[in-house]
């Protein structure tokens, strides 16, 4: 008597597990980072860190990554990592620092101490990539905003 009966019931617990769907999740976290917008698209600077025979193939990438709905890509100057010893690649002159997120420029009053984490062909590109000068209001104000 019951064996017919545990037979429906597994026969029906497994109809109910193919019928039924499972359902599907997204956090949108990784590593305990969470990655929010709040608008569409999220635009994303894409650092211009490769030889002039790879600019095409960034430029694609860039014009195909921006199809999306929800991507936007810009391409913007990229640095250069120091030498083996800390030198400068050749048509880099100024000096990044990664931790204070500041520049520094040839004859500034901190260039010759500063030892690079990074290295800038100018101004303009450290600045695209996030960087302030060193010693000007846009570094004194972020150091403010940093004591709060």
């Amino acid at each position: 008597m019951f064996r017919p009966l545990r037979r429906s019931a597994l026969l029906l617990a497994a109809v109910a597990l193919l019928v039924v769907p499972a359902s599907a999740s997204a956090n949108h976290s990784w590593g305990g980072y969470h990655w929010a917008r709040t608008a569409n698209p999220f635009t994303l600077k894409l650092g211009d860190n490769v030889s002039a025979s790879w600019d095409a193939v960034l430029g694609t990438t860039s014009s195909d990554w921006s199809k999306s709905s929800v991507l936007d890509t810009t391409i913007v100057a990229g640095g250069a990592k120091p030498g083996p010893d800390g030198e400068a690649p050749e048509g880099y002159l100024i000096k990044g620092n990664k931790d204070s997120m500041k520049y520094h420029a040839p004859g500034g009053r901190w260039y010759d101490a500063t030892i690079a984490e990074v290295w800038f062909r100018t101004e303009a590109d450290a600045e695209a990539a996030g960087f302030v000068k060193a010693g000007s209001r846009a570094s004194k104000a972020a150091n403010e905003e940093a004591d709060k």
